[in-house]
């Protein structure tokens, strides 16, 4: 007797796209929620951004005990390296924390938006303020020199002030993420080594 012959996949190789971006809905567990809750989010994060299979990605997260929504957020990269291993342990940690320190940039830049313009129109009324009075006396004596460094103390000073506050607000979460698990790994290592 012949085995059975197997249906046809329901995509070709042709259809079945190579990147499934992560899920925008995939939000966060509140500092409250369930262990059950940070379960299901760890295996759907998993599943979304490591394409692991569902029954993988559940396995891996079943080690999540009784930790809530907070400890997800709070716990160092040491601890997710205890609780889940190193490899999977290192994965988990990424993908979480990156998931929280984008969502803190993400709400940082918007305050720094805000604060960069009051500070953008603070500084052209503040340089305005200092360097019109100045711009009009100079014209009015004919101090050509002089009314030029006002014109450049209003026109390219306050740009000039915007952008460096503007720097002083960037972020970059991947390397943030990535540094706290390096030194995740050395604590992990010291705690095993000292044991």
């Amino acid at each position: 007797m012949s085995p059975s012959p197997t249906p046809p996949p329901d995509k070709t190789e042709e259809e079945t796209p190579i990147y499934t971006p992560p899920s925008p809905t995939l939000s966060q567990p509140s500092p409250s929620a369930s262990p059950a809750s940070v379960r299901a989010y760890i295996a759907s994060l998993l599943t979304t951004n490591r394409s692991l299979p569902a029954s993988h990605a559940q396995h891996i997260a079943a080690r999540w005990t009784i930790g809530q929504g907070r400890e997800l957020r709070a716990y160092p990269a040491a601890m997710y390296l205890e609780i889940f291993g190193r490899e999977d342990g290192w994965a988990v940690c990424r993908d979480v924390k990156l998931r929280i320190y984008e969502g803190e940039a993400a709400e940082r830049r918007e305050k720094a938006s805000t604060l960069k313009a009051r500070l953008f129109v603070a500084g052209v009324c503040g340089g305005e303020g200092a360097a019109m009075p100045l711009l009009v006396w100079s014209l009015v004596h004919e101090r050509v020199g002089l009314a030029a460094f006002a014109f450049v103390m209003f026109v390219v000073l306050s740009p000039l002030f915007y952008a460096i506050v503007a720097a002083a607000f960037e972020d970059e979460p991947e390397e943030k993420v990535e540094r706290e698990l390096r030194e995740g790994v050395k604590t992990a290592m010291g705690a095993s080594s000292g044991a």
